[in-house]
C-alpha cells in the first residue's frame, strides 16, 4: 500500500518524490510539463482519491495534474489573468461533498501582486476559470481550512482571513486586516497566522483567533517567545479529549499548541 505521496522541493531539476514505504526511501519522477523546470511547490491532494494530485510551477505559469499518484502528469488550462511574471500560485481541491464534482473543484490563489490577478476557481477542472476574489496570498505558501462539506471555507491571504459559504464561489472578509497565510482550526476555533518564505527574516506571525464560526470576535494573540516567524503549515489533531495543533514554522521550528 502507498503510504505517502511524495511531496516536490525547490531546485531546477528535481521534479516529484514518491515514497510506498512511509519515507524510508523515494523514487523521482519526471513531470514531463514543466519540461528543464522540475521545481514545483506541494501537491494538493484529491480528498476522495488519493492518487489525484494537483501542483503549481514555482514562479512559473504551470499547473500539472496527476491521475495515477505522481507516475505521470498532464498540463491544466488557465486563464490569461492567472498569468503572473514572478510568484507561484497557491492550489487546492474543494471537498464538495460528491466524488464527482470536488475532482473538478480548484481553487487557486496568486502571489501577492496588489490584487491585480486574485483568486480564481474552477468547477470543470480547469476548461474554464471564474476569478472570484482580489485576495492573495504572501511570498510562499497559503493554507486555506474547509472544515467539512457545508459549503463553508476559510481562506487566508494578504487581506486576512476570508470565508464562503458557498464552496469558494463568494468571500467575505473576516478577522483583522492584515497579512495572513495559512488559516486553520478545530470545532471550537479559527486560527489565522502569517509567514514570508524567507530564510532567516524575522516577523510578526500575526496570530489571531476567533469562536467558531469566525465571523466575530476576532482577537490578536502575542507571538510565544521564539517564534520569530509564522507558520508555513499546521496540522490539527485530536486525542480523544483535546484538539492539538502543529504548526511548521519555516526557519523557527515545530511548535505545539494544545486547545
Amino acid at each position: 500500500m502507498e503510504e505517502i505521496r511524495g511531496a516536490q522541493v525547490r531546485g531546477t531539476a528535481w521534479g516529484f518524490w514518491k515514497s510506498t514505504d512511509g519515507g524510508v526511501s523515494r523514487t523521482n519522477f519526471s513531470v514531463t510539463p514543466g519540461g528543464g523546470r522540475q521545481d514545483f511547490y506541494v501537491p494538493a491532494v484529491n480528498p476522495h482519491d488519493a492518487n489525484h494530485l494537483l501542483m503549481s510551477g514555482h514562479e512559473n505559469n504551470l499547473i500539472v495534474e496527476s491521475r495515477d499518484g505522481g507516475r505521470t502528469w498532464s498540463s491544466v488550462p488557465i486563464d490569461d489573468g492567472m498569468n503572473q511574471g514572478t510568484g507561484t500560485g497557491s492550489l487546492f481541491f474543494i471537498n464538495t461533498g460528491d466524488i464527482a464534482t470536488t475532482a473538478k473543484t480548484w481553487l487557486w490563489s496568486a502571489q501577492s501582486a496588489n490584487g491585480v490577478i486574485g483568486t480564481w476557481r474552477t468547477s470543470n477542472g480547469g476548461l474554464s476559470w471564474v476569478r472570484v476574489d482580489t485576495n492573495e496570498h504572501p511570498h510562499g505558501q497559503m493554507q486555506i481550512y474547509q472544515p467539512d462539506t457545508s459549503g463553508v471555507v476559510y481562506m487566508a491571504g494578504v487581506q486576512g482571513v476570508l470565508r464562503s459559504t458557498d464552496f469558494g464561489q463568494s468571500w467575505t472578509h473576516v478577522g483583522d486586516p492584515i497579512n495572513q497565510s495559512a488559516v486553520f482550526g478545530t470545532p471550537n476555533k479559527i486560527y489565522g497566522a502569517y509567514s514570508w518564505a524567507c530564510r532567516l527574516c524575522k516577523l510578526d506571525p500575526a496570530l489571531q483567533v476567533a469562536p467558531v464560526p469566525g465571523t466575530s470576535r476576532w482577537v490578536r494573540q502575542p507571538a510565544p517567545p521564539g517564534m520569530s516567524i509564522g507558520p508555513a503549515k499546521a496540522a490539527v489533531v485530536f486525542d480523544g479529549t483535546r484538539y492539538i495543533i502543529i504548526t511548521a514554522n519555516w526557519h523557527a521550528g515545530l511548535w505545539r499548541y494544545v486547545e
